[in-house]
């Protein structure tokens, strides 16, 4: 008779049991006491374990986000200084969280008590040590209800996605110099929507997106957005039987030059819409915020 533990079996380890518990249980605080979007982050873990939305009133989506990393266990609550719990970790994941688009959270969660508590990671309230670095999680940041308030403050911060539309602007002016006229917000026809600016280019009007890419690589459902969103403007605004003059410049920006190497699949697709020109800008963060071209063989163009 075989006994079944003598068998080679899968294992579900501890840490994998701890990281489940850590995500199920501040996962229930979001959606149930803080009424948020929790959205896991399902595969390539490079240190970022979900998203969260936060909602309007009427429980429309607001698309301000924050980036969540959690961690479950009794050893993240052991060393504590007069005001919270001493977290300690590696720099790969401090430069991950301090360079990425999104404001990033520390979650700490307790597997017995269920109790967690949070933490804003910024390079003000880190300390760089000489293998590692480390912070403190105030022990008044305990995720409940009230954290609300202070969690959309977060949310509502200017992102490196409003820092690249900014950006944005200036780099149009820099590329076209004295050739380019951007109309301001209110001069902006009533019924433009979806898109950036509409831009008068060597006396011809047209119109501006772009693309930030964050998690997610451009694809045809996005260009088939873009797509929709040129022809309900042209539509809407009257320039119907100007398509052949009124293009959609399209920006691709990412921080990564990586990321903006564009696959055939797409290359194709985008140069067959007559209507659409195309660039690939590479972001840079704080403190200049700058925009930076790059051609097809992945060189910047100054």
């Amino acid at each position: 008779m075989i006994i079944i533990s003598d068998l080679e079996l899968p294992m579900y380890p501890e840490s994998e049991y701890l990281g489940d518990l850590g995500v199920r249980t501040v996962e229930s605080v979001i959606c149930d006491k803080i009424g948020l979007i929790f959205r896991r982050q399902e595969k390539n873990d490079l240190g970022i374990d979900a998203q969260i939305e936060f909602l309007q009133e009427d429980r429309k989506g607001t698309g301000r986000l924050i980036a969540v990393q959690i961690k479950c266990g009794e050893s993240f609550f052991k060393e504590q200084n007069d005001e919270g719990f001493i977290y300690r970790g590696e720099f790969k994941h401090y430069n991950y969280w301090i360079n990425h688009s999104l404001p990033v959270l520390l979650i700490i969660s307790h597997p017995i008590t269920k109790d967690s508590y949070w933490v804003h990671v910024t390079k003000a309230n880190t300390k760089l040590l000489s293998k590692a670095w480390k912070l403190t999680i105030p022990f008044n940041n305990r995720l409940d209800s009230d954290s609300k308030c202070e969690l959309k403050r977060i949310a509502d911060q200017l992102q490196h996605g409003d820092m690249a539309d900014l950006a944005l602007f200036k780099f149009l002016h820099e590329k076209y110099e004295n050739r380019i006229k951007i109309a301001p917000l209110l001069q902006e026809p009533h019924d433009f929507h979806g898109l950036s600016y509409i831009i008068e280019l060597d006396g011809q009007l047209h119109m501006v997106g772009y693309f930030f890419v964050n998690y997610s690589q451009l694809s045809q459902k996005h260009i088939e957005e873009f797509e929709s969103l040129y022809h309900s403007n042209m539509s809407s605004m009257g320039w119907d039987g100007y398509e052949k003059d009124a293009n959609l410049f399209l920006f691709i920006i990412s921080s990564s030059r990586d990321d903006l190497k564009l696959s055939k699949t797409i290359i194709q697709y985008l140069d067959r819409l007559y209507f659409l020109k195309y660039f690939t800008l590479e972001y840079s963060g704080p403190p200049f915020f700058h925009l930076t071209e790059i051609d097809k063989k992945g060189e910047p163009i100054y």
